[in-house]
């Protein structure tokens, strides 16, 4: 660069994960059809071609059918998994690493069924709090209740010292009865979040075994009927 002379940009773009234009800037930015992924650009509709199909940036979705067919992916039409800032499609129709993508998706699996269990057991915690709180709250109350009765039993029957302990025994009988009755509330309230808790993990396990199935499917689809490059890649 000589000394006092001044250089720019020709042209500039800034792009959102699939290429949606965020940004341009200089004198030939809008001359320039070489923009997202370095392919051209329709003038007229926006849509990038890859060579074997067009790009739609504003859905982020392929306007044609996959090529390759479900080779690539059961949706056809996704770009890339939705993954844009992971994946690349160098023509529209890219060959995959199938035991790759088969082993991200069983551990994308085991994340959401970790989640799901997770949530299974907070349930149950707080259906378990929320019943522990209702069980000492009525403990409490019944508790006041008695020391109030027993205070009137010696208001009742002063100087008669066994009349006030009977009156007292009764009250502490009656206090005893209705304890023993709110801690079968709260045992049955746990014992049913446990089997609320059972239920959810159950169909923890049966929606990670739904989607472990759809992962190996998609495992056997990218493997059928195609020859693999040294990645064990199929390919056409």
């Amino acid at each position: 660069m000589k000394e006092g002379c001044a250089y720019e940009t020709a042209s500039g773009h800034s792009y959102g994960p699939f290429g949606e234009l965020v940004n341009e800037s200089g004198s030939y930015s809008t001359m320039n059809t070489y923009k997202f992924s370095t392919k051209p650009q329709d003038e007229e509709t926006g849509y990038y071609y890859y060579g074997f199909r067009y790009y739609d940036t504003s859905n982020g979705r392929w306007l044609n059918r996959d090529p390759i067919e479900e080779i690539g992916g059961t949706n056809i039409y996704v770009f890339v998994r939705n993954e844009p800032t992971f994946n690349i499609d160098i023509l529209g129709m890219h060959c995959k690493d199938c035991p790759g993508i088969h082993k991200s998706c069983l551990a994308k699996n085991v994340q959401r069924f970790l989640k799901c269990m997770t949530q299974a057991m907070l349930v149950e915690r707080q259906i378990i709090q929320q019943a522990r709180s209702a069980y000492n709250s009525s403990i409490g109350v019944a508790r006041s209740l008695m020391n109030k009765v027993k205070s009137n039993c010696e208001r009742l029957y002063r100087g008669n010292q066994s009349d006030i302990d009977s009156c007292k025994s009764s009250a502490q009988t009656a206090f005893d009865a209705t304890t023993k009755a709110l801690k079968q509330v709260f045992d049955a309230a746990a014992a049913a979040a446990a089997v609320k808790r059972a239920v959810h993990e159950g169909s923890c396990r049966a929606d990670k075994a739904l989607f472990d199935a759809a992962c190996d499917a998609d495992k056997a689809i990218c493997d059928s009927g195609y020859g693999k490059d040294d990645k064990g890649c199929p390919c056409k």
